[in-house]
């Protein structure tokens, strides 16, 4: 092939690598502006926000960098891993790791790359935080209560295939699950148990899953579910348009809660949460993301047992995506009672500095007493505001 030829062909795939790109990436959607009940126009702080734009290099190497000050787990050190493409995701983004020294090559790990979901993102999730997330998830899951997988930050060194050498690539290292269905049926929800779903719900709510859907809850032949892929918890707190929750419409989430769940969502201490995440790089306001998530859970529980999962779930969810659901527009309101709450939480990096503390308390004080009074309106139709 002469360099004509072989200059034509490198034009061509540079081509088809742009118009791929090009089709993956969603455009950014128009500025939302929101009409509170309170009559406040909260067009900064319920915006439509995406972060595909941002470089994840930085992000990823900022990340790294704090995952070297916390505990990693011993088997990420010393060891060589055989990997292969994980199904159903492309390649060089994730994969199952085997101990190279395991003749059997079975399932150890799953690796998942840093800064390799930039296609993928949901508007509120910074490019390069998705493996943090993933650790997170785990961190927040206290007493392993909602049954996340062991997960670390770290380098591991990888042979992707028996030719190549070990290569070192840095991303979450979750523990290999075996399950009985690599999926949750919808068809099956009523063989889930109920416990298992309720967990799994309230860990939702608490990091507002953007995308908890069938396909990263795995089954057991007993009913009880493992959730995984974490990524796309915990977005800006002004940003929660795609909550995604699919055990809405499941029987087990009209079941009201036991009382071991109900004493364990309300013994939690989310504030006591708040360094360690800074710590490990994650962004103040996800941070707010998380105190929200979390207060709205102790609040409902702690006024009685008439609210069940799901009327929580169709709290966060929007009817259809012209619909702020009744979350977004509680946070509007909240935040609509406090003077340049949205200037003040951008410029705020720590807890510890007094202004933030104190305009932080008022936003999860406000937005209490909001969900109080959302939740005292039983039977009544929900109180959407349309975007304009």
């Amino acid at each position: 092939m002469t360099w004509h030829c072989w200059t034509a062909l490198a034009v061509l795939v540079v081509f088809a690598a742009g118009v791929g790109g090009m089709k993956g990436r969603k455009r950014p959607p128009a500025l939302l502006t929101v009409q509170t009940p309170t009559g406040v126009p909260q067009s900064q702080l319920l915006r439509a926000v995406t972060f595909e734009s941002q470089r994840s290099d930085d992000r990823v190497t900022e990340i790294e960098h704090r995952s070297r000050t916390s505990p990693v787990s011993p088997s990420c050190y010393n060891h060589t891993f055989v990997a292969s493409p994980l199904p159903g995701t492309r390649s060089s983004t994730a994969y199952i790791l085997a101990h190279a020294d395991d003749i059997e090559r079975r399932p150890a790990f799953v690796l998942k790359k840093a800064g390799a979901e930039y296609n993928d993102l949901k508007r509120g999730i910074r490019a390069g935080d998705t493996v943090l997330k993933e650790k997170l998830a785990y961190d927040l899951d206290k007493d392993h209560w909602a049954g996340v997988p062991e997960t670390t930050l770290c380098t591991v060194h990888v042979v992707v295939d028996e030719c190549s050498c070990p290569t070192p690539i840095f991303g979450s290292v979750q523990k290999f699950v075996t399950a009985a269905s690599p999926f949750a049926s919808p068809l099956l929800s009523f063989h889930y148990k109920v416990e298992s779903v309720h967990r799994i719900g309230l860990l939702d709510i608490r990091l507002m899953n953007l995308d908890r859907h069938p396909g990263n809850l795995l089954a057991s032949a007993d009913g009880a579910l493992t959730p995984i892929d974490h990524g796309f918890v915990l977005p800006v707190w002004y940003q929660l348009a795609d909550v995604e929750l699919c055990w809405t419409s499941w029987p087990q989430a009209q079941v009201p809660f036991s009382t071991a769940t109900r004493t364990y969502m309300t013994s939690l201490r989310p504030m006591d949460d708040v360094t360690d995440m800074a710590v490990q790089g994650l962004a103040f306001d996800s941070i707010i993301t998380y105190l929200l998530g979390s207060t709205l859970i102790q609040t409902v529980l702690n006024a009685g047992d008439a609210i069940v999962l799901q009327d929580l779930g169709e709290y966060l969810r929007r009817p259809d995506p012209d619909t702020h659901s009744q979350l977004e527009v509680a946070i509007a309101d909240a935040a609509g009672n406090m003077a340049d709450a949205d200037d003040t939480f951008r410029s705020c990096t720590t807890i510890d500095d007094a202004t933030c503390r104190q305009q932080l308390d008022l936003l999860l004080s406000n937005f209490r007493d909001r969900v109080i009074v959302d939740f005292q309106m039983a039977g009544a139709e929900p109180e959407f505001v349309r975007v304009h």
